[in-house]
């Protein structure tokens, strides 16, 4: 079994201090004890960044450049579709490009809503490519 280490753990808002065997174990604590609300599904998925601190000997956090960023992804629920209780019937409506991916937007044959989907999204704090794809909803306008 691995030595416990005493890591603090802060996602910019409160931070904490969590014994773990490993940084990347003390963030995953940190992210699972937050109370993370699946996003909006029309906002989309985003990424929770977690940046974690050995404690050294007195108590404090090592310097910044010894820190490491763990990302956790938060993904919205997909809204019910209003077609009875069937689920999604996704079929392809629509492909643009996107940076370096692409933007797919399906429609359900059932109820309309749409699903988008970004191969390329980007996270919001520092516009870094983000580590999955980006999924939001959205009621069909027929302009889409």
């Amino acid at each position: 079994m691995a030595t416990a280490t005493t890591y603090r753990c802060d996602d910019g808002n409160c931070p904490l201090d969590i014994e773990a065997s490993s940084a990347q174990e003390a963030a995953e604590e940190y992210f699972e004890a937050g109370s993370w609300a699946e996003s909006d599904p029309e906002d989309g998925t985003y990424w929770v960044r977690v940046r974690v601190w050995e404690l050294v000997s007195d108590g404090n956090p090592a310097d910044d450049e010894e820190a490491t960023d763990h990302l956790f992804e938060v993904k919205p629920l997909e809204p019910d579709c209003e077609s009875a209780a069937q689920r999604h019937q996704w079929e392809h409506h629509s492909c643009r490009g996107n940076g370096g991916g692409v933007i797919v937007t399906e429609v359900c044959g059932r109820c309309g809503l749409l699903r988008h989907t970004d191969t390329w999204a980007q996270l919001h704090d520092t516009g870094e490519q983000a580590p999955g794809d980006r999924v939001s909803y959205a009621m069909n306008d027929d302009d889409e």
